[in-house]
């Protein structure tokens, strides 16, 4: 029998009163609960600083945009590895991956798409640096003084299409001081994870750092089948090094160059987890296997080479004004082999060779006044994305073979102001206008298997889309008490259209453009950041309401064609609650709480698998789960020779998640629960640390998307198993 991952039981679900309390929270800024002292006590939390602005450092608690703000220490005690990761610790993030091509989604916004014709709707920045090709998303978080998550649209402040939001990822900068940390991790299925850091002074104007990691594991999937070309799947090999330079030329200029490299080599796991097979396959001779032992008879190769380098000039031009010049060069080399028919049969191979070079440059020019605080910059992307794509159609010994080329040249100004109209009052002011044009070059062709002659073709054309757009923004923020500020935000978020990467005509019979446009969002939200208690209570709450047009959905045609169009219309209503308490200097506590209601308001003709339309009119959008929550707690045993143990757990519960518009019973995700837990020894002066952890300790099956292979074949993408090991960190240095 096919599997049905069921529909939850909202009769049932734990988080009904907690919805109510969030929105309680997130709509009334909570009254201080006590004075603050001069000086806070033993427990006090720490004050965290991001730079989300753009005009500086600044607090977290004083920064009027909903982020959740991870620190290093953060990512090292609860073993966050890279951005998948992050959905577990993150309200209203959700990332999945096609294969190894990320996709990523905050508060519902995000895209399926993720070939070369296409761009994510919510983004990934590398120090500053945006990464556009979701082949090159997923990196090790290798030397990372911080990563920041801003929830909802960043159009007048960050680079192209961050229309749901967007993750910075910040490196540590070399320091004045030699600092080292060095680590090895083991654990089940040969796990051996080493990775290190060492910076300091190189001269009296000039300091650096390196690091490198290296991860590898076995296979967390068994190959059931005889026939099958590998063992297992779904193993590790990477490899990542990060180098910057920082000088410090007389007071007010610091120059920084970067260069990173990342080595993937993989056996891929793709969408193996089979839930319905196609009707090409006679059942007595399917093969279903589990979430473990997979009916896989294909190849499976993933290869990745990404490298890049950027310099970041910042120099204070006066008092007040300052300039900021980024310059970035990216690339990323990926080729990759899976078998792709979602059956037990040597029917359909697909290759991908895509090779994808990145320029950038952005300036920001800003100002600091008694009462004003200005950004204004300009900003110009050029890509160049080559994606061979070649189907293997085994029965009936056919190939085509697309061979698309998009180059993108994107330019934009921007600019944005806090002007204080009382000492408690400020109003933000800010917009961006973009100007973007791509062009889309096709050669396409389908040869025998057999002799390699083609039958159809080449056919090539090419096809231009140009587009431009203004996002603005308008805000006010109001510091209640000393320790409460409250804000509201009206924002248009713009993601630019594409090209379908498979298509073999450049127009449809009508004359029109197979190109889709762009999509936009006016996002309305409201939201409160306090501390109370002494400064031993935080408090972070966002209300919104988004109004998401234009939506570019993606549907499967045949087995390997999609169609992306502009069907849909959305209604985007959540609201979101993050608690972080440390009621005595030994115990911490965090929650991380989020409803979301993501609606199709108007989405007439809903392709679905196998073939016809329905009416997705009022369905849930994919990839967005109506309520999520996550939760930790840290104890901290003191020992008499001065050293500490310290115990950790985490859980995280979802609810329920589609993965298509038609949100069918099968191609969908029951609501779980992920458990992890921690148990650490840290030396008296904090040179040595082990730790031993376990990660979904439950080993919970579950998927974290789907797709269907037209006829009727759905299958899943498993999400990780239970892991475990020990990991041991030396600081040398410390007295």
């Amino acid at each position: 029998m096919p599997q049905n991952v069921n529909r939850s039981n909202d009769n049932c679900n734990p988080f009904k009163l907690v919805r109510a309390l969030i929105l309680g929270a997130a709509l009334v800024p909570i009254a201080p609960l006590g004075a603050q002292q001069a000086e806070g006590p033993a427990n006090a939390l720490e004050e965290v600083i991001v730079t989300a602005s753009k005009v500086g450092a600044a607090s977290l608690q004083s920064t009027p945009i909903s982020i959740t703000a991870l620190t290093s220490d953060d990512i090292e005690r609860s073993l966050i590895a890279n951005q998948r990761d992050l959905t577990q610790f993150v309200p209203n993030l959700f990332i999945t991956e096609n294969t190894t091509l990320a996709q990523v989604f905050i508060r519902g916004v995000g895209t399926n798409a993720v070939f070369a014709g296409a761009d994510p709707s919510s983004t990934i920045h590398l120090d500053g640096v945006y990464v556009g090709r979701p082949a090159a998303t997923f990196s090790n978080f290798l030397d990372v003084e911080r990563v920041e998550v801003l929830r909802g649209p960043q159009g007048t402040l960050y680079g192209r299409n961050s229309a749901g939001g967007t993750i910075n990822i910040i490196s540590r900068k070399p320091g004045d001081e030699v600092e080292s940390k060095f680590q090895a991790n083991i654990g089940n299925e040969s796990l051996l994870q080493l990775e290190g850091y060492i910076s300091g002074p190189l001269s009296e104007s000039l300091s650096g750092s390196f690091s490198a990691s290296h991860s590898a594991h076995d296979g967390y999937r068994e190959m059931i089948l005889p026939t099958a070309q590998v063992d297992e799947i779904d193993d590790e090999d990477t490899q990542s090094f990060r180098g910057q330079l920082r000088f410090l030329t007389g007071e007010d200029t610091e120059i920084l160059l970067r260069a990173d490299y990342s080595q993937w080599d993989q056996t891929v796991l793709g969408y193996d987890k089979v839930l319905v097979f196609p009707s090409l396959t006679p059942t007595v001779n399917s093969v279903f296997g589990d979430f473990k032992r997979l009916p896989d008879d294909g190849p499976s190769i993933y290869d990745r080479e990404d490298w890049g380098s950027s310099l970041e000039i910042n120099t204070g031009l006066s008092e007040h004004w300052s300039l900021k010049s980024l310059t970035a060069y990216r690339e990323n080399d990926m080729y990759l082999q899976a078998d792709t028919d979602n059956t037990d049969l040597p029917i359909l191979i697909t290759t991908i060779d895509d090779q994808s070079q990145t320029f950038s440059q952005e300036f920001n020019l800003t100002a600091n006044f008694e009462r004003l605080s200005l950004l204004v910059g300009a900003f110009y992307y050029d890509e160049n994305n080559d994606s061979n794509l070649f189907l293997q159609f085994l029965v009936p010994g056919t190939s085509p073979n697309y061979f698309p080329n998009v180059k993108i040249e994107s330019w934009a100004a921007f600019g944005q102001a806090t002007y204080s109209l009382t000492d408690r009052l400020n109003l933000i002011v800010g917009g961006r206008y973009i100007d973007e044009q791509k062009t889309f070059n096709q050669d396409f062709r389908v040869n025998l298997l057999a002799t390699g002659n083609p039958i159809v073709g080449p056919i090539t054309f090419t096809s231009v889309l140009d587009g431009d757009d203004v996002t603005p923004k308008f805000g006010l923020d109001y510091q209640l008490t000393e320790e409460v500020m409250a804000y509201g935000s009206v924002t248009k978020g713009y993601k630019s259209g594409g090209f379908n990467f498979n298509m073999t005509n450049p127009t449809l019979p009508d004359g029109s453009q197979r190109a889709f446009g762009p999509e936009e969002i006016w996002a309305y939200e409201i939201g409160a950041k306090g501390e109370y208690l002494n400064n031993t209570l935080r408090l972070n709450a966002a209300a919104f309401i988004y109004d998401y047009t234009d939506l570019q959905v993606q549907s499967f045609i045949v087995a390997g064609v999609i169609d992306i169009t502009n069907a849909a219309d959305a209604e985007i209503k959540g609201v979101e609650l993050e608690i972080l308490a440390r009621p005595t200097p030994r115990l911490e506590l965090s929650a991380a709480l989020a409803y979301l209601d993501a609606t199709y308001s108007s989405f007439r003709q809903a392709q679905i698998t196998g073939g016809g339309f329905i009416d997705a009119t009022g369905n849930n959008l994919n990839s967005a789960p109506e309520s999520s929550a996550s939760l930790a707690a840290q104890y901290v045993f003191p020992l008499s020779s001065g050293g500490q143990i310290y115990l950790r757990g985490e859980y995280n519960w979802q609810d329920q998640v589609f993965f298509t518009a038609d949100n069918n019973d099968i191609e969908t995700q029951d609501s779980f629960g992920l458990v992890n837990a921690s148990l650490g020894y840290e030396t008296a002066n904090g040179s040595w640390r082990v730790v031993l952890w376990g990660k979904n300790l439950s080993d919970e099956e579950y998927v974290t998307g789907t797709a269907g292979f037209p006829p009727g074949g759905r299958s899943g993408r498993p999400g990780l198993p239970l892991t475990f090991g020990l990991r041991f960190t030396w600081i040398p240095g410390i007295k």
